[in-house]
Protein backbone atom coordinates (compact mmCIF):
# COMPACT_ATOMS: atom_id res chain seq x y z
CA UNK A 1 0.00 0.00 0.00
CA UNK A 2 1.23 3.63 -0.90
CA UNK A 3 1.48 5.98 1.54
CA UNK A 4 0.65 9.99 0.70
CA UNK A 5 1.81 12.03 2.81
CA UNK A 6 0.05 15.84 3.18
CA UNK A 7 3.72 17.51 2.16
CA UNK A 8 3.15 15.92 -1.36
CA UNK A 9 -0.25 16.70 -1.64
CA UNK A 10 0.26 20.22 -0.92
CA UNK A 11 3.28 20.35 -3.12
CA UNK A 12 1.43 18.85 -5.86
CA UNK A 13 -0.21 21.80 -6.47
CA UNK A 14 1.88 23.63 -7.81
CA UNK A 15 2.99 21.53 -10.70
CA UNK A 16 2.85 23.32 -13.68
CA UNK A 17 2.14 21.91 -17.45
CA UNK A 18 -1.47 20.76 -17.18
CA UNK A 19 -4.50 21.45 -18.84
CA UNK A 20 -6.80 24.32 -16.66
CA UNK A 21 -10.28 24.51 -17.43
CA UNK A 22 -13.65 24.80 -15.44
CA UNK A 23 -15.47 21.60 -15.71
CA UNK A 24 -17.81 20.06 -18.87
CA UNK A 25 -20.90 19.66 -20.22
CA UNK A 26 -22.52 16.29 -20.35
CA UNK A 27 -21.84 13.86 -22.72
CA UNK A 28 -24.41 11.40 -24.37
CA UNK A 29 -26.09 8.63 -21.89
CA UNK A 30 -27.68 5.49 -22.77
CA UNK A 31 -31.28 4.41 -21.69
CA UNK A 32 -31.78 2.61 -18.96
CA UNK A 33 -34.33 2.02 -16.15
CA UNK A 34 -33.87 2.78 -12.57
CA UNK A 35 -35.76 0.87 -9.59
CA UNK A 36 -36.49 3.74 -7.56
CA UNK A 37 -36.43 7.38 -7.81
CA UNK A 38 -34.05 9.83 -6.50
CA UNK A 39 -34.52 13.18 -4.95
CA UNK A 40 -32.51 16.42 -6.62
CA UNK A 41 -32.50 18.58 -3.37
CA UNK A 42 -30.00 20.97 -3.74
CA UNK A 43 -26.63 20.44 -0.93
CA UNK A 44 -25.16 23.66 -2.15
CA UNK A 45 -23.96 25.28 1.55
CA UNK A 46 -21.34 25.86 3.88
CA UNK A 47 -19.98 21.98 5.44
CA UNK A 48 -19.88 21.54 9.05
CA UNK A 49 -16.20 21.53 10.13
CA UNK A 50 -16.90 21.11 14.11
CA UNK A 51 -16.22 17.43 14.65
CA UNK A 52 -13.93 17.45 11.37
CA UNK A 53 -10.11 16.49 11.80
CA UNK A 54 -7.17 15.24 9.06
CA UNK A 55 -7.49 11.37 8.64
CA UNK A 56 -5.99 8.78 6.37
CA UNK A 57 -7.95 6.11 5.57
CA UNK A 58 -7.08 2.53 3.06
CA UNK A 59 -8.65 -0.59 1.79
CA UNK A 60 -6.99 -3.20 -0.51
CA UNK A 61 -10.29 -5.15 -0.63
CA UNK A 62 -8.42 -8.17 0.57
CA UNK A 63 -10.80 -10.15 2.81
CA UNK A 64 -13.94 -10.33 0.13
CA UNK A 65 -16.20 -8.22 2.87
CA UNK A 66 -16.66 -4.81 2.57
CA UNK A 67 -15.96 -2.74 5.04
CA UNK A 68 -19.19 -0.97 6.87
CA UNK A 69 -17.46 1.27 8.91
CA UNK A 70 -15.69 2.91 6.25
CA UNK A 71 -18.20 2.41 3.31
CA UNK A 72 -21.92 2.33 2.04
CA UNK A 73 -23.69 0.97 -0.81
CA UNK A 74 -26.48 2.60 -2.94
CA UNK A 75 -28.17 0.75 -5.88
CA UNK A 76 -30.62 1.85 -8.34
CA UNK A 77 -30.92 -0.84 -11.14
CA UNK A 78 -31.97 -4.87 -11.13
CA UNK A 79 -28.49 -6.20 -11.04
CA UNK A 80 -26.19 -3.91 -9.75
CA UNK A 81 -23.52 -4.82 -7.30
CA UNK A 82 -20.52 -3.21 -5.32
CA UNK A 83 -18.85 -6.45 -4.17
CA UNK A 84 -15.25 -7.39 -2.43
CA UNK A 85 -14.25 -10.59 -4.45
CA UNK A 86 -10.80 -11.95 -5.42
CA UNK A 87 -9.10 -9.01 -3.43
CA UNK A 88 -10.44 -5.98 -5.00
CA UNK A 89 -13.76 -3.77 -5.26
CA UNK A 90 -16.23 -5.02 -8.37
CA UNK A 91 -18.56 -2.63 -9.67
CA UNK A 92 -21.44 -3.81 -11.80
CA UNK A 93 -24.56 -1.97 -13.38
CA UNK A 94 -24.15 2.24 -11.26
CA UNK A 95 -23.88 0.80 -7.48
CA UNK A 96 -22.92 3.94 -5.24
CA UNK A 97 -20.00 3.01 -3.52
CA UNK A 98 -19.82 5.58 -0.90
CA UNK A 99 -17.68 7.07 1.61
CA UNK A 100 -19.75 6.63 4.90
CA UNK A 101 -18.41 9.84 6.46
CA UNK A 102 -17.68 13.21 4.80
CA UNK A 103 -14.46 14.41 3.68
CA UNK A 104 -14.26 18.09 3.30
CA UNK A 105 -11.79 20.02 1.14
CA UNK A 106 -10.45 23.15 2.43
CA UNK A 107 -7.38 25.53 0.97
CA UNK A 108 -5.37 24.69 4.14
CA UNK A 109 -5.70 20.89 4.10
CA UNK A 110 -6.57 19.46 0.19
CA UNK A 111 -8.48 15.88 0.38
CA UNK A 112 -6.31 13.23 -1.58
CA UNK A 113 -7.83 10.16 -3.37
CA UNK A 114 -5.80 7.43 -4.95
CA UNK A 115 -7.18 4.07 -5.91
CA UNK A 116 -5.92 1.66 -8.71
CA UNK A 117 -8.52 1.01 -11.60
CA UNK A 118 -8.91 -1.92 -14.21
CA UNK A 119 -11.80 -2.08 -16.34
CA UNK A 120 -13.16 -5.35 -18.47
CA UNK A 121 -15.16 -3.81 -21.77
CA UNK A 122 -14.37 -0.67 -23.95
CA UNK A 123 -17.56 1.00 -23.72
CA UNK A 124 -17.10 1.23 -19.56
CA UNK A 125 -17.07 4.46 -17.86
CA UNK A 126 -16.01 5.36 -14.17
CA UNK A 127 -16.96 8.26 -12.14
CA UNK A 128 -15.90 9.96 -9.13
CA UNK A 129 -17.54 12.48 -7.03
CA UNK A 130 -16.65 14.49 -4.34
CA UNK A 131 -18.61 16.83 -2.32
CA UNK A 132 -21.43 14.27 -2.26
CA UNK A 133 -24.79 13.65 -0.57
CA UNK A 134 -24.43 10.49 -3.04
CA UNK A 135 -28.43 11.12 -4.06
CA UNK A 136 -29.00 10.58 -7.97
CA UNK A 137 -30.97 12.80 -9.98
CA UNK A 138 -34.60 11.43 -11.02
CA UNK A 139 -34.23 10.03 -14.01
CA UNK A 140 -33.92 6.48 -15.98
CA UNK A 141 -29.60 7.37 -16.03
CA UNK A 142 -29.05 7.91 -11.66
CA UNK A 143 -26.25 10.08 -12.19
CA UNK A 144 -25.31 11.88 -9.11
CA UNK A 145 -27.18 14.66 -8.38
CA UNK A 146 -24.66 17.14 -6.51
CA UNK A 147 -21.19 16.97 -5.91
CA UNK A 148 -18.19 17.78 -8.35
CA UNK A 149 -17.82 14.63 -10.79
CA UNK A 150 -14.41 13.00 -12.38
CA UNK A 151 -15.30 11.02 -15.36
CA UNK A 152 -13.03 8.46 -16.70
CA UNK A 153 -14.55 7.51 -20.33
CA UNK A 154 -13.35 3.97 -21.23
CA UNK A 155 -15.11 4.33 -24.16
CA UNK A 156 -14.13 8.32 -25.60
CA UNK A 157 -10.84 7.77 -24.12
CA UNK A 158 -10.99 10.85 -22.04
CA UNK A 159 -11.52 12.67 -19.31
CA UNK A 160 -13.63 15.37 -17.96
CA UNK A 161 -14.89 16.79 -14.52
CA UNK A 162 -18.49 18.13 -14.40
CA UNK A 163 -19.85 20.72 -11.14
CA UNK A 164 -23.72 18.81 -10.70
CA UNK A 165 -26.39 20.75 -9.01
CA UNK A 166 -29.67 19.49 -7.94
CA UNK A 167 -29.27 16.84 -10.94
CA UNK A 168 -27.91 19.69 -13.48
CA UNK A 169 -24.74 19.84 -14.57
CA UNK A 170 -22.55 22.70 -15.11
CA UNK A 171 -21.52 23.08 -19.06
CA UNK A 172 -18.21 25.59 -18.56
CA UNK A 173 -16.06 24.78 -20.62
CA UNK A 174 -12.12 26.26 -21.10
CA UNK A 175 -9.93 26.95 -23.44
CA UNK A 176 -7.21 24.65 -25.39
CA UNK A 177 -6.94 22.33 -28.54
CA UNK A 178 -9.91 20.23 -26.53
CA UNK A 179 -11.98 22.81 -24.66
CA UNK A 180 -14.47 19.93 -23.83
CA UNK A 181 -12.63 17.06 -22.20
CA UNK A 182 -8.72 15.73 -22.03
CA UNK A 183 -7.75 12.96 -24.34
CA UNK A 184 -6.29 10.11 -22.61
CA UNK A 185 -6.42 6.80 -24.05
CA UNK A 186 -7.54 4.12 -21.74
CA UNK A 187 -7.32 0.19 -22.64
CA UNK A 188 -9.47 -2.48 -21.12
CA UNK A 189 -7.05 -4.80 -18.89
CA UNK A 190 -5.02 -2.57 -18.04
CA UNK A 191 -4.44 -0.85 -14.36
CA UNK A 192 -4.13 2.63 -13.71
CA UNK A 193 -2.97 4.45 -10.61
CA UNK A 194 -5.49 7.62 -10.32
CA UNK A 195 -4.72 10.13 -7.93
CA UNK A 196 -7.30 13.14 -7.15
CA UNK A 197 -6.55 16.12 -5.16
CA UNK A 198 -9.43 19.08 -3.96
CA UNK A 199 -7.91 21.41 -2.56
CA UNK A 200 -11.94 23.51 -2.48
CA UNK A 201 -11.32 25.33 -4.81
CA UNK A 202 -9.56 23.80 -7.82
CA UNK A 203 -9.56 19.85 -8.40
CA UNK A 204 -6.57 18.31 -9.69
CA UNK A 205 -6.57 14.49 -11.56
CA UNK A 206 -3.33 12.45 -12.23
CA UNK A 207 -3.51 9.28 -13.94
CA UNK A 208 -0.10 7.24 -13.41
CA UNK A 209 1.99 9.82 -13.79
CA UNK A 210 1.49 11.01 -10.20
CA UNK A 211 3.87 14.16 -10.35
CA UNK A 212 2.14 15.93 -13.56
CA UNK A 213 -1.82 16.25 -13.34
CA UNK A 214 -3.56 15.75 -16.24
CA UNK A 215 -6.19 18.75 -15.38
CA UNK A 216 -6.80 20.95 -13.21
CA UNK A 217 -10.50 22.18 -12.98
CA UNK A 218 -11.30 25.15 -11.02
CA UNK A 219 -14.71 24.16 -9.16
CA UNK A 220 -15.61 26.45 -5.39
CA UNK A 221 -18.53 25.32 -4.81
CA UNK A 222 -18.96 24.00 -1.88
CA UNK A 223 -21.43 21.55 -0.21
CA UNK A 224 -23.38 20.57 2.76
CA UNK A 225 -22.93 17.17 2.42
CA UNK A 226 -18.88 15.45 1.18
CA UNK A 227 -19.08 12.38 0.66
CA UNK A 228 -17.33 10.49 -1.93
CA UNK A 229 -18.71 8.09 -4.37
CA UNK A 230 -17.10 5.68 -7.38
CA UNK A 231 -19.81 4.36 -9.83
CA UNK A 232 -19.65 2.91 -13.16
CA UNK A 233 -22.03 2.67 -16.23
CA UNK A 234 -26.12 1.92 -15.75
CA UNK A 235 -25.81 -0.77 -18.56
CA UNK A 236 -24.39 -4.11 -18.40
CA UNK A 237 -21.14 -3.18 -19.92
CA UNK A 238 -18.71 -5.60 -17.82
CA UNK A 239 -17.23 -4.54 -14.21
CA UNK A 240 -15.02 -1.63 -13.31
CA UNK A 241 -12.32 -3.04 -10.66
CA UNK A 242 -11.14 -0.56 -8.00
CA UNK A 243 -8.21 -1.44 -5.53
CA UNK A 244 -5.68 0.10 -3.37
CA UNK A 245 -7.84 2.76 -2.09
CA UNK A 246 -6.28 5.81 0.39
CA UNK A 247 -7.88 8.67 1.18
CA UNK A 248 -6.68 11.64 3.29
CA UNK A 249 -8.04 15.14 4.40
CA UNK A 250 -10.54 16.55 7.02
CA UNK A 251 -12.41 13.62 7.72
CA UNK A 252 -16.18 14.52 9.36
CA UNK A 253 -17.24 11.11 11.32
CA UNK A 254 -20.92 10.40 10.34
CA UNK A 255 -23.64 9.48 13.42
CA UNK A 256 -24.58 6.30 13.53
Amino acid sequence: MRRLCLALVLSLLFVTGCHKFNGWPRGSRTSATPDDPGGVASTVGTPDLTNAAFDTITDDFEDDVLDASLWEVRTWFAFSAAEETDGVLNLTRRPYFLTRDDWIPQGGMPLAVEFDWQFTNAVNNLTVVLRSDGERRDDQFAEVANGVSVHFSGESDNVRVILEIAGDGAEVTGGGEFPNYIPLVLSPGTTYRVRIIDTGSEVSVFVDDLDTPLLVAEVDTSFTVNRIAFFNREIDTGTDRIDNVEISGLRSVTAE
